[in-house]
């Protein structure tokens, strides 16, 4: 995976993103529904049908095809407070989904899944606010449990990964998952306006 790191040579990244390449280098069994990838700029081009230079640096792949990066809107030289975003190979939702990279592993427990149930639930509530309820709503603690439990039966290094996120990334998964892609939704600038004026 240098040549993943390599995209980000005249950037600082996030200690945490080192060690997440690492991590993925290193485990041979799925630990959740993500794949790095180092042609994702083609690939994001492709996406949005643009040739133009956005400030957008993808690091991976769902297993939709929907990607995942960095969004450096601000042109930070460091990008420990970037956002993370989704651009979703169906068209929607683009989204920010973490307002950080160490926030996006805190949610990551609950598998790729969630970050885009909660961003789509934020466009239809958008969209219609009389037919659907604040997002919030839709994510109680049973709903929750159910991503935990899902991505424990799936894959099978996933507690592996849940080690390492405490031991080496010092962090916790959420307890409140969809609220950090809420806030992060609701703080950033609104990345599918910003992709439209392309």
């Amino acid at each position: 995976m240098k040549d993943l790191l390599k995209l980000f040579d005249q950037f600082g990244v996030p200690s945490n993103f080192k060690n997440f390449v690492q991590f993925w280098e290193k485990t041979e069994e799925p630990f959740i529904d993500i794949e790095l990838i180092i042609d994702g700029q083609n690939m994001f081009n492709r996406l949005v049908k643009t040739k133009e230079k956005l400030d957008v640096i993808i690091f991976a792949q769902h297993g939709s095809g929907s990607l995942i990066g960095f969004w450096n809107h601000q042109k930070k030289r460091h990008l420990s407070e970037v956002p993370i975003v989704w651009i979703d190979s169906n068209g929607e939702p683009n989204s920010v989904i973490a307002k950080t990279f160490d926030d996006f592993l805190k949610v990551l427990p609950f598998d790729l899944g969630i970050f885009y149930d909660v961003a789509s639930a934020w466009v239809n509530y958008n969209l219609y606010p009389e037919l659907y309820e604040y997002p919030i709503n839709d994510f109680d603690e049973e709903t929750l449990s159910s991503y935990i439990k899902d991505a424990k039966e799936s894959y099978p290094a996933y507690s592996e990964f849940i080690s390492w996120l405490d031991k080496t990334a010092g962090l916790k998964q959420s307890e409140s998952p969809h609220e950090i892609i809420l806030n992060a939704i609701k703080t950033e600038p609104d990345f599918s306006r910003y992709l439209k004026a392309k």
